[in-house]
């Protein structure tokens, strides 16, 4: 049987801000401070601009909606519309949404310091450098 593995000093610190309660972390992409949901609106913004001709579908396979349960990390302007009817949970003003080759979408805000951590897996995983500041 394999021994438990120790946690180290960092995810120990993770997890007592987790616990904490409202988390205010700020993150540097791109030579900009971001919050949570700003960030990971930026980093998709950016792999679109970075892969200009790519799909709704294929970036659901880079960013798929597993990374965010209930939400997804973005949706098309319709489905964001049915999962979330009041339209507060989602980026959806005229400069906040994101055009891919074949579709509009909006990027989700609801972002946790806990539920942040397989988004940044990814994020990072492709080559951007994204600091916690």
């Amino acid at each position: 049987m394999p021994e438990p593995k120790e946690e180290t000093p960092i995810d120990e610190e993770l997890q007592k801000r987790i616990k904490a309660g409202r988390d205010v972390s700020q993150y540097t992409f791109n030579g900009r401070s971001f919050g949570k949901g700003p960030l990971v609106r930026a980093v998709v913004a950016q792999y679109v601009l970075d892969h200009q001709e790519i799909t709704y579908e294929e970036l659901k396979e880079v960013f798929p909606d597993d990374l965010l349960k209930r939400f997804g990390i973005f949706q098309d302007q319709k489905t964001a519309k049915e999962i979330a009817p009041k339209g507060n949970r989602y980026f959806t003003k005229p400069d906040q949404i994101i055009n891919v080759k074949d579709k509009e979408v909006v990027v989700c805000s609801q972002f946790t310091l806990e539920n942040l951590q397989p988004f940044l897996k990814v994020a990072r995983g492709l080559g951007y450098d994204i600091v916690e500041s």
